[in-house]
Order: C-alpha cells, then sequence, then structure tokens
C-alpha cells in the first residue's frame, strides 16, 4: 500500500481544521477565548514547516506575492503593526486578553492559514472542492444544532440566550455571522437548471442556513441578508442589460434607503428609541469623535475601550447591557482603532476579494 505524501497529510490536516466549528468545551465554548486561541495558533505554528517545504518545492512563494490579495493582505498587516505599536495599549492590541484573544497576533496566524489553504487549493484544485463542500457540511451541522436549540431539543449553552439559538458558540451574534458567508457562497454556486443535481445539494444548504440564522433573533444578520439578496440581484439584473454604472450605484443607495426605512417601519423593536440601538448610536459618535485625535493610525487594534472610556456619554447609564470594548461597527471600529490608512487598506483588502472571487 502506497503511503500517502507530504502534500497529502497536508491536506488531511487543513481538512480536519473544519471541526474547530463544531468542537464544543464547556468551560471556553467562546470562539476567542485563550484555550481555543492558543489550539488555534499551536495548529497555525505546527504546519508552518510542512508549508515551507511544500511551498519551496512547487514554488507557491515566487507567484503568492504577485498575488493583489497577498499584497493588500500585507499592506493592512503592516499598518494594523504599525497602529499597535504606536498606540494606547499595545499588548492588548497584539494579543488581546483572556476573553478575546484577537490581536495582531491572531491576524498573522489568520493570514498564515489563509496562505496553508491557497498552497493546498493551488497544488489539487479536486481539495479545493472537497474543502469547500466540507465547509458546507459543517456550516449546515452548525445549523442543525441551532434549530434543535430553538425547539429546545438541545439545551441552550448559555443561559442568557435560551431564546435564541448559538450552536456551539454560546453567543448567537457570532453564530449568525458566521453563517451569513456560506449562505451567499452557495448561493453564488447555483446553476441555470433549477433542478440540477448540484442544486437540490446546495438548496438544501441555503435553506438549513436561513432557518438557523433567523433562529439566531440576530437583526444585523437579518438586516444584511436582506440587503445583500437585494443588491445582489439588482446588480445581477442591470448586468444583464448593460445598464451604465452611475445607474448601478443609484440603484444600490436607493434600495438600501428604502428597505432601512421598511425595515424600521415593520419592525417597532429596530426603532431609534430601542435602547440596543440607541447604545451603538452613540458608539458610534464615540468613534467619530476619537477618530478625531488619532487620524492617521488610530489609538491601535482592540483599543477602542480607551477612547470610550474618556468619551463615554453619561446617558449610556441609563441603557443596561452596554459593553464599551467594541463601536459594533467594523468599519467604524477600524476607523478609530487604525485610522484612516488601516481603513483604506482594509477596504482594498476587501475590493480585491471580491473582484477576485466573481
Amino acid at each position: 500500500m502506497k503511503k500517502p505524501s507530504l502534500s497529502t497529510w497536508f491536506e488531511r490536516v487543513l481538512f480536519a481544521s473544519l471541526l474547530l466549528f463544531v468542537v464544543f468545551i464547556p468551560s471556553v465554548y467562546s470562539p476567542f477565548q485563550t484555550p481555543k486561541t492558543l489550539g488555534f495558533y499551536l495548529y497555525i505554528e505546527l504546519l508552518l514547516p510542512f508549508f515551507l517545504i511544500l511551498g519551496y518545492r512547487s514554488q507557491f512563494f515566487t507567484h503568492i506575492l504577485k498575488d493583489r490579495f497577498t499584497q493588500f493582505f500585507l499592506l493592512f498587516l503592516t499598518i494594523l503593526t504599525a497602529s499597535s505599536l504606536l498606540g494606547a495599549n499595545p499588548w492588548n492590541s497584539f494579543f488581546g486578553n483572556r476573553l478575546r484573544m484577537d490581536g495582531v497576533v491572531f491576524w498573522y496566524h489568520l493570514f498564515a492559514y489563509i496562505l496553508y489553504l491557497r498552497l493546498a487549493f493551488d497544488q489539487n484544485p479536486r481539495f479545493a472542492r472537497k474543502f469547500l463542500y466540507g465547509y458546507f457540511i459543517t456550516m449546515s451541522l452548525l445549523g442543525v444544532i441551532a434549530v434543535l436549540q430553538t425547539i429546545g431539543w438541545i439545551p441552550a449553552i448559555d443561559k442568557a440566550f435560551t431564546s435564541r439559538s448559538t450552536a456551539t458558540f454560546g453567543n448567537p451574534s457570532v453564530l449568525a455571522s458566521v453563517l451569513i458567508a456560506p449562505l451567499f457562497l452557495a448561493l453564488s454556486f447555483f446553476k441555470k437548471q433549477i433542478l440540477h443535481k448540484q442544486n437540490l445539494l446546495t438548496g438544501s444548504f441555503i435553506l438549513i442556513l436561513i432557518i438557523s440564522i433567523i433562529s439566531t433573533g440576530t437583526r444585523g444578520a437579518l438586516i444584511g441578508i436582506f440587503l445583500g439578496a437585494l443588491t445582489y440581484g439588482l446588480l445581477m439584473v442591470l448586468r444583464r442589460y448593460k445598464i451604465h454604472a452611475k445607474k448601478i450605484i443609484g440603484g444600490i443607495v436607493l434600495i438600501t434607503l428604502l428597505s432601512g426605512a421598511g425595515l424600521f417601519l415593520a419592525n417597532p423593536s429596530l426603532s431609534i428609541g430601542d435602547t440596543s440601538l440607541k447604545s451603538r448610536l452613540i458608539y458610534w459618535e464615540i468613534a467619530i469623535e476619537g477618530w478625531v485625535d488619532a487620524p492617521i493610525l488610530g489609538v491601535g487594534h482592540q483599543n477602542f475601550d480607551s477612547v470610550a472610556e474618556r468619551l463615554y456619554d453619561p446617558e449610556l447609564y441609563t441603557i443596561s447591557s452596554t459593553w464599551p470594548d467594541k463601536p459594533h461597527n467594523i468599519f467604524l471600529e477600524l476607523l478609530v482603532t487604525t485610522g484612516l490608512l488601516g481603513l483604506i487598506s482594509y477596504l482594498l483588502l476587501l475590493g480585491t476579494w471580491i473582484s477576485s472571487s466573481k
């Protein structure tokens, strides 16, 4: 019997990483708690020698450095590092804390993981397809767990969220954000023939993911799905009829405004007076005001709490469950913590990824 090659073992270990989404450890179920994050670091670092060997053999490093996505990711990491070194709390920026270890070091390891996958996909396109379907199945399994929690067949992990499903994450917002990406990715795999065999399988994934996201009760995720679906549909129509770019932009803006207004009217819980939304609006104002004081590189990654404490609005005392470590807006968070340079580099990275995935 032929022994598996180094690249085969590398692929198997990468495929096993999908289990990280569903593994549940009662005392450390939150995604970025210290044990889980350190385990991810160890996993990445143990694979590093094999990545270097396989990359050298296949001349992977020669062409990957010419890749625009890689270049913009490196630019983002450079600005993230500079901002953190010069920021309010470098230690917190690089390593985070025991509950949220998503500092700069985490971003380094995430970049390495992406490179590992790209190497494996380049060497074996069949593995890329296998990994993708494994990803869909894993996300669907999370969705099934979430739905079973909603109907009471599986107990809630965190008693604070008994009415909202959390799967193995213990947080409905985190679960919803994790499930949105595979939902739209699965939608992109639909073929023209509605009853195509692949469509039936992909459609099952999509149905499970939609139901599970709804079961989380996360309004931001539901609004994101709604706006994303409308925008995607508009782009498809405009592309088919070759409508001018200005009309495309105008249509997207119009849909965003109309759908946003409709959601506010249809759901009273989304009103400006809602305490959850009201606290977020206050933190957004704090983020913008804090950015003015450090416009170029910000106050350092993960250091929004230093801004929130300095510019704290007493009105927040009247709002329950406020947590001033994040402004609950990724773009404003990047703006205030990494400055204008950090936000621009992130948008370049995001735009490159979107354009390359078409």
